[in-house]
């Protein structure tokens, strides 16, 4: 029940393990239902929730968490390690809380 949009790209997010300057880990990454993820978006995300709309042109940083019920409008930048709380709205580069 999720949708991708045409351009749209998942990437597993990843972590420099400490110490080891060319060793990378992937953290697994976990969709909700009713994902909607809406054209040339990037998402690397850690955990997305139910019922949550990324909008056409966004770049999501790894490791990010959406919570449940969130929308990231058109054209935002997430940057890496960012929690979006439930029922927010982010925009904008970098992206910022900008209602509720």
């Amino acid at each position: 029940n999720s949708i991708l949009l045409s351009g749209g790209v998942t990437r597993p997010p990843t972590k420099q393990l400490a110490g080891r300057q060319s060793m990378l880990s992937y953290v697994p990454q976990q969709f909700g239902e009713y994902l909607y993820i809406g054209e040339n978006s990037v998402v690397s995300a850690a955990s997305i929730g139910t019922h949550v709309r990324i909008g056409k042109n966004c770049v999501i940083g790894r490791r990010c968490i959406l919570k449940d019920c969130c929308e990231i409008a058109d054209n935002t930048v997430l940057a890496p390690d960012t929690v979006v709380p439930s029922f927010a709205l982010f925009a904008g580069s970098p992206g910022k809380f900008t209602e509720e």
